[in-house]
């Protein structure tokens, strides 16, 4: 009984370090995203012909990301919510 809490004991502690790991890998993500998002925003206050190309390259790249990330769709919630509707 003791070495199965001790497996039970580890498995959690394993769990727990995933989760934190992808919890601060989100943090990170949107504290980059803001300070990327301010930066773009910044960026697009200059005239389009005194732009450098490095700095349209940036801006194009944030703005598809950001058509990307409005994309994103999950089709199995829909197919499950048909199938339940349907039977």
């Amino acid at each position: 009984m003791r070495k199965e809490a001790a497996r039970l004991a580890d498995k959690a502690v394993e769990q727990y370090k995933v989760a934190k790991s992808v919890a601060e890998a989100k943090i990170s993500a949107e504290s980059s995203a803001n300070y990327n998002g301010a930066r773009i925003a910044e960026l697009k206050k200059i005239a389009e012909p005194d732009r450098t190309p490095e700095q349209k390259a940036q801006i194009k790249a944030y703005d598809d990301e950001q058509f990307r990330a409005s994309r994103n769709y999950n089709y199995q919630d829909d197919f499950e919510t048909d199938y339940i509707e349907n039977n």
